[in-house]
């Protein structure tokens, strides 16, 4: 861990000033430019097991910085500037250099000396949020040498989370228990990514307890044995870099809370109720949900009297809780195991703070060592297309052998339209058979379920007897070689598989005996235990019908007991937590959906012996589905990219099962209100003796502010549309000039006054203006620095103005120059904007603002009165 990660003030505020700087000439005195290499830590080399040091790191390894912008200074703060070759030129039109991950290094010549390296490093473009920054000073640049450019990951002081490791809802005495605090960055797209330990510290302070332990990670506290507080408080302050002005950053901190109120010590307050509790094996191990009304202590997964998993400390495997987006504890568990080959009986046990104890036993079979294998694609005949959710569709292709694959989905077999992509296989090295591939394919998205069976037809280019007739499939990369099920229509010159998730299929030549091996070898845990037993089953039926033999006289008994066991033992027992419980759709529902569409696919439609079960099975997941679409979208929708995609999947699930609902009009989390401003302004000037001036003038602009449906936000993210808030605005305005003006006349005749009196003007010039608009009005309500900023520009209201002339000329000499006339002029069109801009003191977790302000028009005739009134709408409002 690096001990010295944050730059000293002065040097931040340095490089500040340095941005501010105007162009500079570059380094001069005679010397000849030379060469050195400058590179950024962008390239992607997770395949070696390494990922970027103090750069942001996408879930998958790869930099999420994808754009580093260089600006070089002098030692005495002169900024460089280059020409198109990256040369220090003084007449240059560079003032950056930009790296990127496929061009993460690039020569740049400079005058030999003392240079300042200054990196700011964003998402992709420079518009984006900046990631990391790093300002490396007193480099020498000599001929042929290497700068290599050092970036911190910038916090988010906004993005901290202190939560629980395992749920919880509140604290006993005397209780010990470790938090995580997640640190985030500013949001990059549709993601925030975790800043690395080594980039920021972090503090923490108890209240009602004492602390264990910490790291940047998190904190081990014990709870006071007889606290007088009626909470325990946590808070975790974190000091780092945050992002200043443009390519800048500077030394920021922010603060997470965890709050959990006290269980009162002593036998008045007995806490008798055990936790909830679901599990479930899985070919990755155990998973589950699990949560308590208090909190959860521990929890313990055991092989007959061995534990083989558990959240406490030394245990053989880890049980862990998801996390969600927000850096918040989820119920989901997981626990990751490899068993021996054979039966086991696995106990689950979710224990709480009172000692309270929640047990589910599941028997498993373990598969002992995986068979894996090794494939060769053939991408010259790979192909790949979007298949529609609703209708379906079908891909073909042709390997280089002559094999050829057709997939088809019938309708509603997706969630969502989907790029399916399908690549032949030329070779599958590692295969339990003798006798060879005869054609295999490989089928992506690696490990997409489908909601229907998708058909997979293998005619292979060299035929396969009957009684060799063997078919696999494998995950990932070569993992996890199982027994796909075979279609009834299958015959020996074209293999059809059902399909219900995705990943490597495939037929070959092999005996009964290794097609018997590789099913024994190939179960696995609950429902895939059972799945594997039901496609040997059918298999070797089927093999033997193509041979034209018997096959097995208890065929039918089997088929019956193995899915009424499987129903027993992997549905039946958590309809009801389905039912119940949004978290369990995505734990539990892949297995019972197996189940029922394996059961429709074996013995048809209604009447059916398995037909009350399938009832069942809807019944539950029609009710979970419900419990989620409520708790997904109450009291409002979070609009980043993972919430929405998880809502969009939901719907999907909804309206497969017939369950209404249009989540795509629910709102988000967000600000709603009134925003308004009124500008009045009346001004009456007297600039000269005879000349006076009258101005009124009235806009007002009324914002009705509402967070984006769904729908809208979905849009945004796309960059297809933003959301418009209901605004209307107006203007009204007159000006009117009036200059009067008189004299003696007289006219006269060969020297004599023939005629004297007077003579009088006056000319008024005025115009009246008037518009309305009701289109939308765009900004954002944003905390920072202890500050609300509430910003929206108003649209343009283009307003019709209508101008009057008058002139009256009166002289009493010469009737016949008396004018009385108006000038009517058309009327013109013209453009007035109207935007509010307020700063109000407060809290991050404020929930409403209300108030008024001056606006930045007010005085000198003018009255400008902004009007706020908004309340916020989160996903932890009650």
């Amino acid at each position: 861990m690096r001990t010295n990660h944050l730059k000293p003030m002065a040097s931040l505020l340095a490089a500040s000033i340095l941005q501010a700087c105007g162009n500079a000439p570059a380094p001069s005195g005679g010397h000849d430019l030379v060469t050195l290499t400058l590179r950024a830590p962008l390239r992607d080399v997770t395949g070696a097991g390494v990922t970027p040091q103090a750069v942001p790191t996408a879930p998958e390894g790869s930099s999420a910085v994808q754009l580093v912008r260089v600006r070089v200074f002098t030692s005495d703060g002169t900024p460089v500037k280059f020409d198109a070759r990256h040369q220090a030129d003084p007449s240059g039109t560079l003032d950056t250099i930009d790296l990127t991950p496929s061009a993460s290094s690039v020569s740049v010549s400079l005058v030999p000396g003392e240079y300042v390296f200054q990196s700011a490093g964003r998402g992709g473009t420079p518009d984006s949020a900046l990631l990391a920054f790093g300002r490396q000073e007193h480099q020498n640049v000599v001929a042929n040498g290497v700068v290599t450019l050092k970036l911190t990951t910038l916090l988010d002081p906004a993005a901290l989370t202190l939560t629980t490791a395992l749920p919880m809802n509140a604290a006993r005495p005397g209780q010990t228990f470790d938090t995580r605090l997640t640190v985030r960055t500013l949001r990059s797209g549709d993601a925030r990514y975790d800043v690395p330990l080594s980039d920021f510290s972090a503090a923490y302070q108890p209240t009602g307890g004492v602390i264990a332990g910490s790291s940047n990670l998190g904190a081990r506290v014990h709870v006071d044995d007889a606290p007088t507080a009626t909470a325990f408080k946590l808070d975790a302050d974190v000091n780092g870099l945050v992002a200043g002005g443009s390519d800048v950053a500077q030394p920021g901190a922010g603060a997470a809370h965890l709050t959990l109120p006290f269980v009162a010590a002593g036998s008045m307050n007995v806490d008798l109720t055990a936790p909830a509790l679901t599990a479930a094996a899985s070919s990755d191990g155990v998973t589950g949900t699990a949560g308590d009304d208090v909190g959860l202590a521990r929890l313990d997964v055991y092989d007959g009297p061995v534990i083989v998993a558990s959240t406490a400390e030394g245990a053989p495997a880890k049980v862990t809780f998801d996390v969600d987006a927000s850096g918040h504890v989820t119920p989901t568990w997981r626990a990751p195991l490899t068993l021996d080959a054979g039966a086991h009986a696995l106990t689950v046990v979710a224990t709480d703070s009172s000692g309270n104890e929640t047990r589910q036993a599941l028997d498993v079979t373990g598969a002992g060592a995986p068979v894996t294998v090794t494939s060769t694609p053939d991408w010259g005949a790979a192909t790949a297309d979007t298949i529609s959710a609703r209708n379906g569709g079908t891909l073909s292709t042709t390997g280089a052998d002559g094999t050829t694959y057709t997939l088809t989905f019938p309708p509603d077999a997706l969630v969502d339209d989907t790029q399916i992509t399908m690549t032949p296989l030329a070779d599958v090295t590692g295969l339990p058979f003798s006798g060879g591939l005869a054609g295999a394919v490989k089928l992506e998205p690696d490990g997409l379920r489908l909601q229907r069976p998708a058909r997979l037809t293998i005619t292979p280019a060299r035929a396969v007897s009957a009684a060799r007739l063997s078919v696999f499939s494998y995950e990932g990369a070569g993992d996890h070689v199982g027994v796909p099920l075979l279609d009834p229509s299958t015959t020996t010159s074209s293999v059809t598989l059902n399909l219900l998730h995705f990943s490597g299929y495939g037929v070959s030549d092999g005996s009964s005996a290794e097609r018997d091996a590789l099913a024994a070898q190939a179960v696995k845990y609950g429902a895939e235990a059972y799945g594997m037993e039901l496609a040997a089953l059918l298999n070797a039926q089927r093999v033997a019908e193509l041979q034209g033999l018997p096959g097995d006289p208890n065929f039918a008994w089997r088929l019956h007991d193995i899915l009424d066991r499987a129903y027993q033992d992997t549905v039946a027992p958590y309809l009801g937590q389905l039912a119940s419980s949004c978290g369990a759709l995505d734990t539990l529902f892949p297995a019972m959906l197996s189940w029922t569409r394996t059961a429709t696919l074996l013995y048809g439609g209604d009447g059916d012996a398995f037909l009350p079960q399938q009832t069942a099975i809807t019944d539950a997941a029609v009710s979970s589905v419900g419990v989620c679409l409520r708790e997904e979208t109450q009291p409002c929708v979070a609009s980043d990219a993972a919430s929405l995609k998880h809502l969009l999947l939901t719907a999907r699930r909804a309206e497969l099962l017939g369950v209404p609902g249009n989540v795509l009009t629910a709102s988000t989390c967000g600000w709603s209100g009134r925003l308004g401003r009124t500008v009045l302004q009346h001004v009456a000037l007297t600039p000269q003796w005879n000349v006076t001036e009258t101005r009124d003038r009235k806009v007002t602009l009324d914002i009705r502010l509402s967070p984006p449906s769904v729908a809208e936000a979905i849009d945004s993210l796309r960059g297809v549309t933003s959301h418009r808030n209901e605004t209307t605005s107006t203007y009204d305005a007159s000006y009117v000039l009036v200059v009067t003006g008189g004299g003696p006349d007289e006219i006269s005749e060969n020297g004599k006054v023939v005629c004297s009196g007077g003579y009088s003007r006056l000319h008024t010039d005025g115009s009246e203006e008037h518009g309305d608009t009701h289109d939308g009005a765009g900004g954002a309500v944003t905390f920072g620095d202890g500050r609300w900023v509430i910003n929206y520009g108003g649209p343009t209201i283009f307003t019709t103005s209508q101008r009057v002339i008058t002139d009256v000329d009166s002289y009493d000499c010469s009737t016949y120059l008396n004018q009385n006339t108006v000038t009517t002029y058309p009327p013109q069109q013209q453009g007035e904007g109207l935007g509010l801009y307020v700063e109000v003191s407060g809290d991050a977790l404020a929930s409403a603002l209300h108030g008024s302000i001056k606006g930045p028009e007010d005085g000198g005739g003018t009255s400008d009165v902004i009007t706020y009134d908004l309340t916020r709408t989160s996903r932890s409002a009650p």
